[in-house]
C-alpha cells in the first residue's frame, strides 16, 4: 500500500509537469540539438541537397570579424543585465516585504513590466530615447547639453537596451525572490519568543517552540 501511493504521488507529479515538459522540449531543447547538428552540414539548395562538412562552418564564423563583435556585444549584455536585475529585484523583494500602506498596488506595480509584451516595452521606450522631441531629449536640452541619438550612436545603444531590459526582467527576479524573504521574516518572527523565555527553559524546548530546527555543530 505505502509503495504504490508513493507510485501515484510520483505520476500525478510528472502529469502536472508533462504540459510545461512538451513546450519546453518542442520550442527550446529540440530546435538546440537540431541546429547544432545542423550546423555541421552545409546550406541546403533547391537542387542539392545539405553536405557533411564538419568544422568547415566553424572556421568561417572564426574568421569573421562580425561574430566576434557580437560575441563581445553578447558578453557585455549578460554583464549588465543579470547582476543588476538581480540586485534591483532582491531591493524590491526586501522593500514589499517590510510593512507599508498599499503593499499589493506596490507588487503590481513591480510585475506590471514582466506581463508586457516586448511591442508595447518598445513603444514606452522610444517616448525616452527618440532623438529631437524623447524624454531624455528635453532632460539634456534643459541642461545646455547637445542632442543625441541614442539607439542609433553605438556609444550608447547598448547601453540603452540594458536599462529597457533590466527594466522589464527584474519584477520576475523579483517574484522568485520575495517569497524567500518572507519565509526569513516569519522565521526570524518565531524565533523571537524563544529569546524572551527564562534562564531556566532549555535549548530543545525553545526550539520546540519556535519550530525551527537545531543548529548543527560546526
Amino acid at each position: 500500500m505505502r509503495s504504490s501511493g508513493r507510485w501515484s504521488v510520483h505520476i500525478h507529479g510528472w502529469l502536472l509537469l508533462l504540459p510545461a515538459a512538451v513546450l519546453l522540449v518542442t520550442f527550446t531543447h529540440y530546435p538546440t540539438v537540431a541546429t547544432l547538428w545542423d550546423s555541421f552540414f552545409s546550406t541546403a539548395r533547391p537542387n542539392r541537397p545539405p553536405v557533411w562538412v564538419g568544422l568547415e562552418n566553424y572556421q568561417t564564423m572564426a574568421q569573421d570579424p562580425v561574430f566576434w563583435q557580437a560575441l563581445r556585444n553578447n558578453i557585455w549584455f549578460a554583464v549588465g543585465t543579470i547582476p543588476a536585475s538581480i540586485v534591483l529585484a532582491l531591493a524590491m523583494a526586501l522593500w514589499v516585504n517590510s510593512k507599508l500602506a498599499g503593499r499589493g498596488l506596490l507588487r503590481l506595480s513591480y510585475f506590471t513590466p514582466t506581463v508586457l509584451p516586448m511591442i508595447a516595452v518598445a513603444n514606452i521606450w522610444l517616448f525616452f530615447y527618440t532623438p529631437g522631441y524623447g524624454l531624455l531629449e528635453q532632460i539634456t536640452g534643459l541642461l545646455g547639453l547637445p542632442s543625441h541619438n541614442w539607439l542609433g550612436s553605438r556609444d550608447t545603444a547598448l547601453a540603452c537596451l540594458v536599462v529597457v531590459t533590466v527594466w522589464k526582467e527584474a519584477g520576475f527576479f523579483r517574484s522568485s525572490t520575495w517569497p524567500r524573504c518572507s519565509r526569513c521574516r516569519r522565521r526570524s518572527a518565531r524565533r523571537r519568543p524563544s529569546r524572551a523565555l527564562g534562564a531556566g527553559t532549555s535549548s530543545a524546548e525553545s526550539r520546540s517552540r519556535c519550530s525551527c530546527p537545531p543548529r548543527s555543530s560546526s
